[in-house]
């Protein structure tokens, strides 16, 4: 048996054995909860003693139907996942959107990353870009090589080669920047973030010009970009200097935080 089907058995029995003793758990809670109510029941009604273990039985079956319908209905909303495998975990990612104008925009994003093995020597990542003209990407550390990867449906991927091998709990700080043109101006007006790391602190800034006369931005957090509702929403004023900044604490593994507005 070879390494990668050895994980994905450990991966898939220890998700059965841990599902397996969370309903174990909750079934004794609820049974003998139920005992312990109709032991009660009984003890302050004497006439009922002489029914105490038909008392039991119905407390005890019923107490399990209602736990093993409720845990259905409950575990039919919830998603289960594998478990993940990491290079890195992320201790500060921050994301600058800045209007040039309305047809010329820059982007940066800065990840100071956490190796969590030995041997790392790149950090992968990747963009989509939705305007319509050239985008010219370089790294702001100079010692850092970044070169695009494979295109995976509507994701341009790449990687950020370090100037040394991390060991791990080595971190190194990487920093990207896109030159944006868009001269039909077709940029979808949003950036944003999926959380697919462990991740510390993610900080998102916008700057438009006041020109654009834009007075809000919308913050959502949802399941994934472009889900159809997202878990909430809050707008955010822009500044007098036409910025705003979202600053989020521990963000939520496999989430996604989004940035949007209009003109």
């Amino acid at each position: 048996m070879n390494d990668k089907l050895k994980n994905l058995v450990k991966e898939a029995l220890g998700m059965t054995i841990f599902e397996i003793v969370k309903v174990t758990l909750g079934f004794i809670f609820t049974v003998t909860s139920s005992v312990f109510v109709s032991s009660l029941l009984i003890s302050f009604v004497k006439i009922l003693s002489e029914f105490k273990w038909y008392l039991f039985g119905i407390f005890a079956t019923g107490s399990a139907w209602i736990f093993i319908i409720v845990y259905q209905r409950i575990s039919k909303y919830n998603p289960t996942f594998p478990r993940l495998d990491f290079d890195f975990h992320i201790l500060e990612k921050e994301i600058t959107y800045e209007y040039k104008a309305k047809t010329h925009m820059a982007y940066r994003k800065r990840v100071l990353v956490e190796a969590l093995k030995n041997g790392l020597e790149a950090y992968y990542d990747k963009y989509k870009w939705t305007g319509s003209g050239s985008v010219t990407i370089s790294s702001a550390i100079k010692e850092h090589i970044f070169r695009e990867t494979i295109k995976k449906n509507i994701w341009q991927f790449y990687e950020i080669r370090f100037q040394k091998t991390l060991s791990k709990k080595e971190s190194m700080e990487t920093e990207l920047i896109w030159n944006l043109d868009d001269a039909a101006t077709k940029a979808v007006p949003f950036f944003s973030a999926t959380i697919e790391e462990p991740t510390d602190y993610l900080k998102l800034n916008l700057s438009l010009p006041c020109e654009l006369k834009v007075k809000e931005v919308t913050c959502e957090i949802s399941s994934s970009i472009g889900a159809k509702k997202p878990f909430s929403s809050k707008t955010i004023p822009l500044e007098r200097n036409g910025k705003a900044t979202w600053e989020i604490r521990k963000p939520k593994l496999l989430y996604h935080y989004e940035m949007k507005w209009s003109f």
